[in-house]
């Protein structure tokens, strides 16, 4: 298998030994057109070139004494040359031979990119071996500044391509279609942007790195709703810039002004997606903030049921005071009555308890709802989230306040059996009680 790197460096060699070399043939062929005597050097760089490649022989071809001769399966031995004038001299490389590599010579990155344009705009990528003979530049000596920014500028048509609702192939570039809302559209018109690859991009200020959009291509494609959303992010913002972009009425081409305006893509699509973000927290904020307080409502609804529940001892205790009508003694009398008293102390016992409850519940409500108004101070600032929470407090607080009363009103009658039983008895046994409350006094 032929090495790539090899043969590039085996041409490279013969370039820099012969005199004036040009290229042509869109950069896959070296040829010398003024003569020039052959020397051991020029002929021994051919020599190792056809031992790399050998299929280049029949490629190879030059005049000598006005007679076209062809280095091809060594019917002509080039070192019976050395020391002779060679009129012109051409050793080609055309591509997709099978058994050449693909391998180009150019003067300089604009002419690289102007020959691969096409390809380029159709989503394909700069050759894998090349030599820029203006800068003496080939991959392997390392990173070429010019070519990294058309890379990365390959890397973002690509990803603006696999977020488009639709892209179409052309025969120079890809029609991408966005149908997506933008600014303060109220219709959605469909923008149409060519993927056309120029050599001017080359002299971009900066093209920033794909990065974490990488993720967002269709080649890493996941039944994702967070990257989708994200994706209809970055279509917004391509849209809006573009339409900017289309609104200023620049001379140079559209291509061109998106690749100058990544920046800004970047940043747009930062906006909608903090604003979602933050549209996010607020809506988990309002929902935090609900539930809160259906979570009190349930809290006091449960104190009064509670309380509620409790109060049945108080119609209970009504009926046992009917026995006092039908008693027809002192004793028993007293006996009822003091059933009537600790049915009621304990009925208020037992409200008072839940008053207490009430109580606590109303501390809680300031500590959260505090909690939730610094939280939004810290989060988002936003007024109407402290409006929210505001009026959940103070809906709640006034909820209480109104059930407190109740409560009171619950105290009060927790003690009705109790007067109710001591007022009747007292009633029938007036005498008795008099009697009885003089001798407990002289006692």
């Amino acid at each position: 298998m032929i090495n790539n790197i090899f043969v590039l460096d085996a041409l490279i060699d013969l370039y820099e030994a012969l005199p004036s070399p040009l290229i042509a043939n869109n950069g896959t062929q070296i040829k010398v057109v003024e003569p020039f005597e052959l020397t051991l050097e020029q002929s021994t760089s051919i020599c190792k070139l056809l031992d790399t490649c050998p299929s280049i022989s029949k490629f190879i071809t030059f005049s000598a004494d006005y007679q076209e001769l062809n280095i091809k399966d060594n019917e002509v031995d080039i070192n019976l040359f050395i020391g002779k004038e060679i009129e012109t001299i051409k050793v080609g490389f055309p591509q997709r031979q099978g058994s050449i590599p693909d391998i180009y010579f150019y003067q300089d990155e604009y002419e690289l990119v102007n020959s691969h344009a096409q390809l380029l705009s159709k989503g394909g990528s700069l050759p894998e071996s090349f030599y820029l003979t203006n800068s003496n530049f080939k991959p392997s000596n390392g990173d070429n500044e010019k070519l990294s920014k058309i890379a990365r500028i390959l890397e973002w048509f690509c990803l603006f391509k696999d977020i488009s609702n639709v892209d179409t192939p052309k025969d120079n570039s890809y029609e991408l279609v966005f149908i997506e809302k933008a600014g303060d559209d109220k219709l959605t018109k469909p923008v149409h942007f060519l993927t056309e690859i120029c050599a001017e991009m080359l002299d971009v200020l900066d093209v920033p790195p794909l990065g974490h959009f990488e993720e967002l291509r269709k080649i890493n494609d996941r039944t994702d709703t967070n990257k989708k959303e994200k994706q209809k992010f970055l279509r917004v913002a391509f849209v809006e810039v573009l339409r900017e972009l289309r609104s200023n009425g620049q001379a140079e081409g559209e291509a061109l002004k998106v690749a100058r305006n990544i920046e800004n893509i970047r940043n747009s699509y930062y906006e909608h997606l903090e604003l979602f973000m933050e549209d996010f927290a607020i809506s988990e904020f309002k929902r935090e903030i609900e539930d809160a307080r259906f979570s009190y409502i349930e809290k006091i609804e449960a104190v009064i049921g509670d309380i509620q529940g409790k109060l049945y001892a108080i119609p209970a205790a009504f009926i046992a005071i009917g026995a006092i009508a039908r008693s027809q003694t002192f004793e028993s009398t007293i006996l009822i009555v003091f059933g009537a008293f600790f049915a009621s102390a304990l009925t208020f016992i037992m409200v008072k308890n839940q008053e207490g409850r009430a109580q606590y519940v109303d501390k809680s409500i300031d500590f959260v709802f505090d909690k939730l108004e610094r939280r939004n101070v810290d989060d988002t600032e936003h007024y109407s989230i402290i409006k929210n929470i505001d009026d959940a407090k103070v809906s709640l607080v006034k909820m209480l306040e109104t059930k407190k009363k109740y409560i009171k009103f619950y105290l009060f009658a927790a003690w009705l059996p109790f007067g109710t039983a001591l007022i009747v008895a007292f009633s029938r046994h007036t005498s008795e009680f008099c009697n009885w409350f003089l001798n407990t006094i002289l006692l």
